[in-house]
């Protein structure tokens, strides 16, 4: 537990191996991931190659893993089978070990070279400068409990499986006369006519009655019922509320205070101004000038150069190097050479030297104390953990486990999932963080959870009640319902007058002539293709639902009519803008790249599914369901 509450932030390392390594090290996991262990029978049989039935435990608790930290926690291993995950791990092992045999069967295996080559361009393995560096892959290996003989065979694999399924994809070629009309589609262009309807536009017709606002709460129930909300007793422990609690003592203060002082210590600064110009001759003009009596500012205009800029106080470390050396060797007031840095010729004014200073350990003592306090309280935070985890393991309640450690609980009336109360406000002392009530809501009335992280704490959470979604009165959300019911009659009949408009669109009606009779927004589009979304018009953003329809129609003067953002948009296709000279035009080659690869991926199925076929594939589902 004291390791989980020391975890450090590097962790990069560890987690880029992992995504590198998509094949061996991701549903598979490593080692013999394909073969029989310890003479078990095989859960899954493909040629020579066989499957063990732990490898498919292990693989189906990786994903179920991977789910909760998607979907949360609720996801059990059991929910995880009603979802067809066990079906879906089985087709990735039984895919793989497919692969495995048609390799070794046609002998396919890399050379020593390629693997070298592929470990030296793995980024997870360089240093700062880009290069292989073998105490930093050492290093990572060990971050992920891989001997450096895993992950070789692990490696190997994954590039015996490229060169197989790149062997049987080479032959892929896009046609030219498949491309072109494919692009042809792809590519063409529209334009429309179009005009919005406002839903605020719409003037209602008065209230209607009590029943008949009853009908529209009924129609609408669900946006009436209030969510399930949970009555909570939860147990949070933080190091943050322990660090009043901490005894520092002066021997560790001084320590601390003494490891803090390069932090502490204030670098001296120069507040400077400058004159930056472009050569070297006008540098020493406005020098000279500054030298001999003149401001820097009248310095620079006798030499033509800009006005000075004031830079403020600056410490050595954020100017160049160059101008750093001669800036912090100057006395206050003086005025330097000439000096050149890479952005070009500089001259500097010192104002005023601001010294460094040191920080006793008093005048930081409050900062110093937090520090160690901060460290010593993570092994209080552990020894607590382990004191309530004894005492609820003995029998004790929640609320015993605390106060035999002198812990506060946290009670939490009444929570919903989105973490407000019945008022519809945050609930106040509710842990920020996402795992607290994804825990809550996964639990059922009177039970606890176990121990779980919570930033750099723990937290243990009990459902005491749990209030199913229920109806809210009537009476209590007659104001919602009325403005549910005019929202619904200004959609409705914002939608009666922009498909009359439409109706006499197609008539022969010109639509800016309409639009602006009736004062409504309207325009002509940019040109758009048909895989448009979001198109901005001078009417608002083009519906999907239009796009479609317009692409639908062969000529222009088709009307479509579809539901906007907060009205109704009524458009007309006024002109069809084919691509001319396709195999020259831009994006072009980026769909043959697309056809061909979607052409390389039904070749590269074809080719496992008649190895799949050549050794047969034996999968023992009664033996994979009683190991999970």
């Amino acid at each position: 537990m004291l390791d989980a509450l020391r975890r450090g932030a590097s962790k990069g390392p560890a987690k880029v191996l992992f995504i590198l390594l998509i094949f061996s090290f991701g549903i598979w996991g490593i080692g013999d991931v394909v073969r029989g262990v310890g003479g078990d029978a095989p859960a899954i049989e493909v040629g020579d190659v066989e499957v063990s039935p732990q490898t498919v435990q292990a693989a189906f608790q990786r994903e179920v893993e991977r789910l909760r930290g998607v979907l949360g926690p609720e996801i059990t291993a059991e929910r995880a089978r009603d979802l067809g995950v066990v079906d879906q791990v089985i087709a990735q092992l039984a895919r793989q070990a497919v692969v495995d045999a048609a390799a070794a069967d046609l002998g396919v295996q890399p050379a020593p070279q390629d693997l070298r080559q592929r470990i030296t361009e793995i980024p997870a393995f360089q240093n700062q400068q880009g290069q292989f560096d073998r105490d930093l892959f050492r290093r990572v290996l060990a971050q992920n409990n891989l001997t450096e003989e895993q992950f070789l065979r692990g490696l190997s694999q994954d590039l015996t499986r490229e060169a197989l399924l790149s062997t049987a994809a080479a032959g892929a070629v896009a046609p030219q006369p498949l491309v072109v009309p494919l692009f042809e589609r792809v590519a063409e262009e529209r334009q429309a006519a179009v005009l919005r309807v406002p839903d605020a536009a719409q003037e209602l017709p008065p209230v209607p009655a009590d029943p008949e606002l009853r009908t529209v709460y009924d129609e609408n129930i669900d946006a009436f019922t209030a969510p399930e909300y949970r009555t909570l007793t939860a147990l949070v422990m933080r190091p943050s509320d322990l660090t009043d609690e901490v005894n520092v003592t002066d021997e560790e203060l001084r320590a601390e205070y003494e490891a803090m002082l390069p932090q502490l210590e204030q670098a001296e600064q120069r507040v400077i101004s400058q004159v930056l110009v472009g050569d070297e001759q006008t540098a020493r003009a406005v020098a000279e000038a500054a030298r001999g009596g003149a401001t820097l500012a009248d310095a620079a205009e006798q030499a033509g150069a800009p006005a000075p800029l004031d830079l403020g106080a600056m410490t050595a470390d954020t100017l160049p190097p160059s101008a750093a050396d001669v800036v912090f060797a100057m006395e206050e007031g003086a005025v330097s050479d000439a000096v050149q840095t890479p952005i070009g010729w500089h001259v500097f004014h010192v104002a005023e030297i601001l010294g460094g200073e040191t920080p006793s350990l008093e005048d930081v003592r409050d900062q110093v104390r937090e520090r160690v306090a901060a460290d010593k309280a993570i092994d209080v935070l552990y020894d607590l953990t382990a004191d309530v985890e004894d005492a609820l393991g003995g029998g004790a309640t929640l609320e015993e486990a605390a106060r035999q450690s002198n812990l506060e609980l946290l009670t939490i009336p009444a929570v919903d999932p989105q973490g407000l109360g019945p008022e519809g406000a945050p609930v106040a002392a509710l842990p920020e963080e996402e795992i607290f009530l994804n825990t809550a809501f996964s639990l059922e009335a009177g039970r606890e959870s176990l121990l779980e992280e919570i930033g750099r704490g723990f937290f243990i959470v009990r459902v005491d009640e749990i209030t199913p979604p229920q109806p809210r009165p009537f009476e209590d959300v007659r104001e919602d319902v009325i403005a549910l019911w005019q929202a619904e009659t200004r959609q409705t009949l914002s939608e009666e007058t922009a498909r009359g408009l439409a109706d006499r669109i197609r008539e022969g009606a010109r639509l800016p002539a309409l639009a602006e009779e009736a004062g409504l927004p309207h325009g002509t589009t940019q040109p758009f293709r048909r895989d448009a979304q979001g198109l901005q018009t001078p009417a608002g953003p083009l519906p999907a639902a239009a796009v479609a329809e317009l692409f639908q129609a062969d000529a222009p003067g088709a009307v479509a009519v579809a539901r906007g953002r907060d009205g109704w948009i009524v458009a007309k296709l006024t002109d069809i803008l084919p691509v001319e000279q396709p195999t020259q035009a831009q994006g072009f080659e980026q769909v043959r790249t697309e056809i061909r690869r979607g052409l390389a991926d039904d070749l590269s199925t074809q080719f496992l599914e008649a190895f799949a076929d050549r050794y047969g594939v034996k999968v023992d589902r009664a033996l994979i369901d009683r190991t999970l």
